[in-house]
């Protein structure tokens, strides 16, 4: 490199050396990512060796990132040797990232897996889970390893920590392409998100994996859907109105000018979302209970010159009605496909 510095070595410098960034700062809030990419190929080997220096005196997540971003063998092996040696389990954990950032196949499994394990603390754990973030797409070629990977998650999902149960089910979702049709009020986060007892958080893993092995794909074909709510379990209600707690508290129509602050949520959080339409708010709901059918329609509308029109309805309905609201959906736009899961289903585009 010449002795002149370029105008991007020396960005480099002041991102990565001279910069005060807080130890759990989100780097994109501080640096430009791009910055190594914008280095020449002289001034990578500069900046490498920089960066391998400042690591072998004290582990900063920026220069982590830094090193990570070369891409190269020299950098994955200085780290895999970091790794080794580090005694530190939370800069271990962050050592773990920037290793499978290089190499997918990094051996870090085991040490992820004991960490999940540990009674190690939430800080902790939660920086060994955006290993398994960054490694959520990844498969391995001997399937041991990538079953390996995925009771690891599950393990986290009965975490007594509920940031990394969280944590983990969003990974899982996102592995199984299962995030696209949860719905609103989704059972297993909210399961994992109470203080609960360790059989309540098996209870979610065992939703999640009955969920996984029925998801059907499907296009879209309005018989399908019909099936789908008469084939529902006690529809019809096989309980008078007035004996079920639930439905014998909400009318048969609820409204809420949300414009005036007025909401339906403390109604609508007991019942379950059974059908959702992309991503419309409008959905068919039922009562955990007595199985009776709910259509709920938002509608916005915005006005340039006056105030917004926002409301929800609530209607109590049958198989019948609950159909009629969804082909008014089907009649307007032109969807492609159904995604049905256990007694859940999206119509998608």
């Amino acid at each position: 490199m010449s002795k002149e510095k370029s105008p991007q070595f020396k960005k480099f410098e002041h991102y990565f050396f001279e910069l005060e960034i807080p130890p759990n700062a989100i780097l994109g809030q501080y640096i430009d990512i791009w910055t190594i990419d914008q280095l020449s190929s002289e001034e990578k080997l500069i900046a490498e060796d920089m960066l391998i220096e400042a690591l072998s005196y004290e582990i900063r997540k920026v220069w982590l990132y830094g090193l990570a971003e070369m891409q190269t063998e020299k950098a994955y092996d200085f780290l895999m040797n970091l790794f080794e040696k580090e005694k530190d389990l939370y800069s271990k954990t962050q050592l773990s990232f920037s290793l499978v950032t290089i190499k997918l196949g990094a051996p870090v499994l085991d040490f992820i897996n004991k960490i999940i394990y540990s009674n190690e603390p939430e800080r902790i754990k939660y920086s060994a889970m955006s290993t398994l973030y960054w490694l959520k797409n990844a498969q391995y070629e001997e399937q041991e390893m990538n079953d390996f990977y995925e009771t690891i998650l599950y393990s986290a999902m009965i975490d007594k920590n509920m940031k990394v149960r969280k944590y983990a089910y969003e990974i899982l979702q996102e592995r199984f392409k299962m995030d696209e049709f949860t719905s609103f009020d989704d059972p297993i986060l909210k399961l994992l998100s109470e203080d609960g007892k360790k059989k309540d958080y098996q209870n979610a893993v065992s939703l999640f994996k009955r969920n996984v092995e029925s998801k059907e794909i499907i296009p879209v074909n309005r018989k399908t859907i019909a099936n789908f709510i008469n084939n529902l379990p006690n529809n019809p209600p096989i309980i008078d109105i007035s004996n079920c707690e639930i439905c014998s508290t909400i009318k048969d129509k609820e409204y809420a000018d949300i414009e005036k602050d007025e909401s339906l949520d403390s109604i609508t959080k007991k019942l379950e979302t059974i059908i959702t339409i992309a991503y419309y708010k409008d959905c068919i709901k039922r009562c955990p209970i007595c199985g009776r059918l709910y259509s709920y329609d938002y509608h916005y509308e915005y006005f340039a010159c006056s105030d917004n029109d926002e409301e929800e309805t609530l209607t109590r309905t049958d198989s019948k009605g609950a159909m009629a609201h969804i082909d008014l959906y089907l009649k307007a736009y032109d969807f492609k496909k159904i995604i049905i899961v256990s007694y859940f289903l999206k119509i998608d585009y």
